[in-house]
């Protein structure tokens, strides 16, 4: 007898003081030089690990560690596994994609500000009712800011499991955060978005394992 399926088990949010280490698989880091983070996923937490500088940045020089005597670490609780992460190169942004939407958070607060679906589950047909199971969404494959932090490139996959380039205009969402930069107010309290502006989309004959924008040029790949 052929016995139901499993129903995948909730990740419930974690808040940990320090992760040391990474659990499973790790196969994206990304590092911010406006402040000197490193940022990669680790289980169901998004971990931002500040390194600390050199005195003068010259040879031998020895590191200036914070007040603990050790790396100072933040982390973003997230209830589905994400697969490829990107820091903006002001550390202004952080964008986080899981096999179903494209997550955009302000970096410095951990506060979402874009909760973007990227994949629509296909109709189900009467042999999917029988029991048959659904391929589950694959992962994305790489995400990227451009330059000037306007844009943001995801390669991923669709429900038909196409190979896909889009890239998505976070422009207002950038002007939105100057000006509560700008007002007495500090505090970011945007509504949370569910579509950014989608500037290009292209699906791929061929499979990509890497692609980001050129760090010289904010329009090109």
């Amino acid at each position: 007898l052929n016995s139901p399926p499993i129903p995948p088990r909730k990740v419930k949010p974690m808040k940990p003081s320090r992760i040391i280490g990474c659990g499973g698989e790790v196969k994206n880091l990304s590092w911010s030089n406006a402040d000197r983070s490193l940022t990669f996923p680790c289980n169901n937490s998004i971990v931002t690990v500040k390194v600390p500088g050199t005195g003068d940045e010259g040879a031998g020089s020895e590191p200036v560690h914070d007040g603990e005597g050790d790396f100072s670490q933040s982390f973003i609780s997230v209830t589905t596994p994400v697969s490829v992460i990107a820091v903006s190169p002001s550390s202004t942004l952080l964008a986080a994609a899981s096999p179903k939407h494209l997550k955009i958070y302000h970096a410095s607060s951990s506060r979402l500000l874009v909760n973007l679906p990227i994949f629509k589950s296909p109709p189900l047909t009467k042999l999917d009712e029988q029991g048959t199971s659904i391929p589950p969404p694959l992962p994305p494959v790489a995400i990227s800011f451009s330059i000037d932090e306007a844009l943001i490139l995801l390669v991923h996959y669709d429900s038909q499991r196409r190979l896909c380039i889009s890239i998505y205009s976070v422009k207002e969402l950038l002007a939105e955060l100057e000006k509560v930069a700008q007002s007495s107010n500090s505090d970011i309290h945007l509504p949370v978005r569910k579509v950014i502006p989608l500037v290009a989309k292209q699906t791929s004959d061929f499979p990509i394992s890497a692609c980001k924008f050129t760090p010289y040029e904010p329009t090109k790949l």
